[in-house]
């Protein structure tokens, strides 16, 4: 296990469905935000909220911004950046349907600490897909289930 705390998966249970995959809107789905869907989880006596905004893909790497609301422990809320190593070939993959895995860092903005992020991402279709973003912190790993899309 890494020693950073911030530990992202992205990760599609289909169960026993088949999707039918189909081509992105888009020729170049390299050039098009990845939007990430609000989640929550629960913590102990609490509940975590995670908002990560658009997603822009720049140099291998989606980059972005993300926001952890911790209720009812506000002093571990965060706010901070996001650098997730997707490099062409994986976006090309992800949109036409093939299940992917990457990693990255989240730096929170407060205290400038850096966690590591790990991450699979498998597409419903061509343009979306179930997420899950899995986050270890010093009081354990959080786990939030969500979807994805990407946008022009």
């Amino acid at each position: 296990m890494k020693t950073w705390a911030f530990l992202l998966t992205f990760s599609l249970a289909i169960g026993t469905s088949h999707a039918k995959i189909t081509a992105p809107k888009s020729p170049e789905a390299i050039n098009r935000q990845l939007i990430v869907e609000p989640s929550s989880t629960y913590v102990s006596l609490g509940k975590a909220n995670l908002i990560v905004n658009p997603l822009i893909h720049k140099k291998g790497a989606y980059v972005g911004d993300y926001q952890l609301k911790v209720l009812p422990y506000s002093f571990k809320n965060q706010k901070g950046s996001l650098v997730l190593s997707v490099p062409d070939e994986l976006v090309r993959n992800l949109s036409r349907g093939i299940p992917v895995q990457f990693a990255g860092k989240g730096t929170n903005r407060a205290d400038g600490k850096m966690k590591v992020i790990k991450g699979s991402a498998t597409p419903a279709t061509g343009e979306r897909g179930n997420v899950r973003f899995s986050i270890i912190t010093d009081n354990g790993e959080m786990v939030f289930n969500t979807t994805y899309h990407f946008a022009e």
